[in-house]
């Protein structure tokens, strides 16, 4: 199935279909997401049931990830709910 994205609002949000971010994508389909991400600025991927380590393996396509292990992050290590690799960025105590 190849990646389509409707328009969910006349400004911004696209909702894909077509695409398993479980799954390794090929160049076009990273494409048509980057096309998307620039035509939309908000993209909604609906019922992806995936990983932290899968959300972190999708997300590599699109370039490289920034370092969330250097010093100057409010939190301690040992208080993190989220492992390496996804900020963890909340109002929660």
């Amino acid at each position: 199935m190849s990646v389509s994205i409707r328009p969910l609002h006349p400004v911004f949000v696209g909702e894909v279909a077509g695409v398993d971010c479980r799954q390794p994508l090929s160049p076009a389909e990273v494409s048509a997401i980057e096309a998307g991400m620039d035509q939309y600025a908000v993209l909604v991927f609906r019922d992806q049931n995936i990983t932290d380590e899968e959300q972190i393996a999708f997300t590599r396509h699109f370039g490289a990830l920034e370092s969330y292990a250097t010093p100057g992050h409010i939190r301690r290590n040992a208080e993190q709910r989220l492992g390496p690799g996804i900020a963890d960025f909340s109002n929660l105590d």
